[in-house]
C-alpha cells in the first residue's frame, strides 16, 4: 500500500469565528479509521502578534507522534493556516484539502463579494473599531447566541438556512461564537489582521496535490477565490465547485475521495 492510499492523519484547521468542533461537520466524508486531530488554533502559543507562526509550531507537537502521511484540511479562513503548514512542512504534508477557502485579499477584489467585508475591512484599517465589535458580539454571544447565528446568516441562502436549523450545527456554531468571541476575542482579532495582511508568499511553496471545494453560491467566501487560489498554488491542484453549495454546506459535503 502507498503512503496517499492509507488512511492518513487529518490535520483539520477550523475558520473565524471557529472551533475545533467544527471539525464534526467533515466526519462522514472521511475514510473508516481516520484519525482526526482539530487544533485550538487560537490558544497555538503565547506569542499572539505572531500567531500565524505558533500555529505551525502547534502542528509539529500535535503531529509528533502520527503515522504516515499527514491530510491538512482547512476551512475559511482556517485555510491561510493550512497552507502555511503545508508551505513550511513539505514532507509532513502529503495532502492539503481547501473548503470554502478565504483567499488573501490581494489575488483579488473580494472584498464587496463578502458578507464580512465590514469585519475585515475593520481589521485591516480600524484596529479599534474591530476590538470594540468583537466585545459587543462576546456579549451577545453570551447573552442571545441564537438571535446573533441568525444575524450572521441573514444573507445567506436556503441551503445555509436550512442547515443552521440542524441542532448539531447550532451547538458547532455556538461553540464557535464562543471560542471567537469569548474564551479568545484578542486572539481571533490577531488572526483576522493576518489574514487581511499579505501571506500570498506561502502560495508557491506549497508541494503536495491540493483539492479545493467550494460552492457556486457561497456568500462569505465567493467561488472566485478558490479560482485564484488554483492560479497562485503551483502544486497540482483540483477545484471541485459544488453547484449551489454555500460556506458550511460545503464543508458538511466533502468528501475525502471526491
Amino acid at each position: 500500500m502507498s503512503e496517499l492510499t492509507a488512511v492518513p492523519t487529518v490535520y483539520f484547521c477550523h475558520g473565524l469565528p471557529g472551533s475545533p468542533a467544527d471539525a464534526n461537520l467533515i466526519s462522514e466524508g472521511l475514510l473508516p479509521g481516520t484519525r482526526v486531530v482539530a487544533p485550538k488554533l487560537l490558544e497555538a502559543g503565547r506569542d499572539v502578534d505572531n500567531i500565524l507562526d505558533e500555529t505551525v509550531t502547534q502542528f509539529d507537537k500535535l503531529i509528533a507522534d502520527a503515522r504516515g502521511y499527514i491530510h491538512v484540511i482547512g476551512f475559511s479562513i482556517g485555510a491561510m493556516v493550512a497552507c502555511k503548514i503545508a508551505a513550511e512542512r513539505p514532507e509532513e504534508v502529503g495532502r492539503l484539502s481547501l473548503i470554502s477557502p478565504a483567499a488573501p485579499l490581494q489575488l483579488g477584489d473580494f472584498l464587496p463579494h463578502m458578507a464580512g467585508a465590514p469585519v475585515f475591512e475593520m481589521a485591516r484599517d480600524h484596529p479599534r473599531r474591530l476590538a470594540m465589535a468583537t466585545v459587543a458580539q462576546g456579549i451577545a454571544a453570551r447573552l442571545a447566541p441564537g438571535l446573533l447565528i441568525k444575524a450572521l446568516f441573514a444573507k445567506c441562502g436556503s441551503q445555509e438556512q436550512a442547515l443552521i436549523e440542524d441542532p448539531q450545527v447550532q451547538f458547532l456554531l455556538k461553540r464557535a461564537l464562543e471560542n471567537s468571541y469569548r474564551k479568545h476575542p484578542l486572539q481571533y482579532r490577531q488572526m483576522l489582521t493576518a489574514y487581511v495582511g499579505d501571506w500570498t508568499e506561502v502560495l508557491p511553496s506549497i508541494q503536495c496535490p491540493v483539492d479545493l471545494w467550494h460552492g457556486t453560491a457561497d456568500s462569505w467566501s465567493p467561488l472566485a477565490m478558490s479560482e485564484a487560489l488554483k492560479i497562485a498554488i503551483k502544486a497540482p491542484t483540483t477545484l471541485h465547485e459544488i453547484k449551489g453549495g454555500e460556506h458550511y454546506s460545503t464543508l458538511a459535503k466533502f468528501c475525502v475521495d471526491g
